[in-house]
């Protein structure tokens, strides 16, 4: 459970950081 936690958390941020990329341009 920790590690799919982990997981998702990891997918979160990565959406995140494209989304600001995608709010800078």
């Amino acid at each position: 459970m920790k590690f799919l936690h982990k997981k998702l958390s990891r997918n979160r941020q990565a959406i995140n950081n494209r989304i600001s990329t995608l709010n800078m341009n």
